[in-house]
């Protein structure tokens, strides 16, 4: 039997100054997925309108904490969890139908991502959660190298298929709550 998989990309839309933040999924096999970010967030003593500060948040040197985290769970679970933290809430996705997944090459990959630093301008979360899925699914993705794909929200629009509303995808908020306590 052949398997057939799944490579989601997901986006908080208010993150860096607006500009958004990409995370990353991809289905492993019946119902278990593996899904993560990078998501560097602000964990320096002065705050962000520090020019110091904000130099050196702009680029993490590899090995350096970069906020990387993955899991895996079921569809479900991950939908909640992108939503709903403890991280980076995500309020929307894109799914991409993958013919021939590469399960094995990409979970070892993405759990490399924890190493592998992270700069605003070369190695983003556009940049990783493309190189992530890329090893996934091969070339479904648009590219992230070019100008203005950097930016997350961009680069989110510019991939094909319909984007969708994680709360709208998981209902209401109290069912949200169930799944995270239950």
């Amino acid at each position: 039997m052949e398997h057939t998989g799944a490579a989601y990309i997901f986006i908080n839309f208010e993150q860096a100054v607006q500009l958004g933040h990409i995370g990353w999924g991809f289905h492993l096999d019946e119902d278990r997925y593996f899904f993560g970010s990078t998501d560097h967030l602000w964990n320096l003593a002065y705050p962000m309108w520090h020019p110091a500060e904000l130099y050196r948040y702009m680029d993490v040197q590899p090995t350096k904490n970069n906020d990387y985290w993955s899991s895996i769970g079921s569809e479900q679970e991950m939908l909640q969890v992108m939503h709903s933290g403890p991280h980076v809430r995500y309020h929307a996705y894109k799914r991409i139908p993958v013919t021939e997944p590469q399960t094995d090459a990409a979970v070892k990959f993405a759990e490399g991502m924890k190493d592998r630093g992270w700069n605003v301008v070369q190695n983003n979360c556009v940049h990783q959660s493309y190189a992530i899925l890329t090893k996934y699914g091969g070339a479904i993705l648009p590219d992230a190298h070019t100008a203005l794909n950097r930016i997350p929200r961009h680069w989110f629009k510019q991939i094909p298929g319909e984007s969708v509303t994680i709360e709208t995808r998981l209902g209401n908020v109290e069912s949200v709550a169930q799944l995270r306590t239950g």
